[in-house]
């Protein structure tokens, strides 16, 4: 049922997106520990760390985000820069991530989160 929700977000993300129903890039000023930037940022992590299960991360920060709505209060997509730190034992290196992260808000007002990328930052 979760892959077929997930296949579902990503096909409507994909559809509206060709469909020329987005804005551009948005920055998101907010990146406290409370915010939904936070959460998407979370969400990335334990996804990454359910999905590469020997090289656990942990996040210390978020860097940068920025928005991409779809369609607006109902998808959008977040492009986030994460700071981690390897999660095992004695991790004291830092890594910087790029994740991006489709959001479906369902009629139910449940939001189903994708994570469409989850790749090491380039400098």
């Amino acid at each position: 049922m979760k892959a077929q929700i997930t296949l579902a977000v990503v096909s409507i993300l994909a559809a509206l997106s060709a469909a020329g129903a987005t804005t551009g890039w948005q920055p998101v000023n907010d990146l406290t520990s409370g915010g939904s930037v936070r959460e998407v940022a979370d969400f990335a992590v334990a996804t990454h760390n359910h999905w590469v299960p020997l090289h656990q991360l942990r996040l210390v920060q978020v860097d940068t985000a920025e928005l991409k709505v779809v369609v607006p209060n109902v998808n959008a997509v977040y492009q986030l820069v994460l700071t981690t730190v390897d999660g095992g034992v004695g991790g004291v290196g830092t890594q910087q991530f790029k994740a991006v992260v489709g959001v479906v808000t369902l009629r139910s007002g449940q939001n189903v989160k994708t994570l469409l990328s989850f790749l090491p930052k380039l400098i």
